[in-house]
């Protein structure tokens, strides 16, 4: 597998990999390291919904708190896209979606360094420059 990653990484195609990892996922969907690596091909193709797809089934079958965290920023960066072409109203969609799941994660206790930072990156989209003075005071006072 790592060769023939490397390859398709030196032939700049990687999209193969993208094929070649949901073949493998298909054979074997319980297989998380064939779901890590689906996720990280759709992260080098910019497959930003697919990226979404799967980490929320990672989450939903390993109920590792990461891949709840790859599935939200996943999110963010349809919206960021979104923005950059324009949609305007994809973007009012998907970032507030993003935030409710954040504050879900943090209510279930899942939000750890990372979860509250990517929260901040989302907020900050949301122009809601408060509401992240208010989670890093709430945090600083948590420690």
């Amino acid at each position: 597998l790592q060769a023939f990653n490397m390859c398709c990484h030196d032939i700049g195609q990687p999209g193969y990999l993208v094929d070649f990892y949901q073949a493998a996922v298909a054979r074997k969907p319980d297989n998380e390291d064939y779901n890590a690596h689906l996720f990280m091909s759709h992260v080098r193709t910019r497959q930003y919904k697919q990226q979404q797809q799967v980490a929320s089934n990672m989450y939903r079958v390993f109920k590792q708190p990461p891949y709840y965290t790859w599935a939200v920023m996943s999110i963010l960066c349809q919206a960021r896209e979104a923005a950059a072409a324009g949609n305007v109203a994809a973007g009012t969609m998907l970032l507030p979606l993003a935030d409710r799941m954040l504050q879900k994660a943090k209510t279930d206790g899942h939000l750890g360094r990372e979860g509250l930072r990517l929260h901040m990156l989302v907020l900050r989209e949301m122009k809601k420059f408060d509401t992240i003075l208010e989670l890093l005071r709430l945090d600083s006072e948590a420690e």
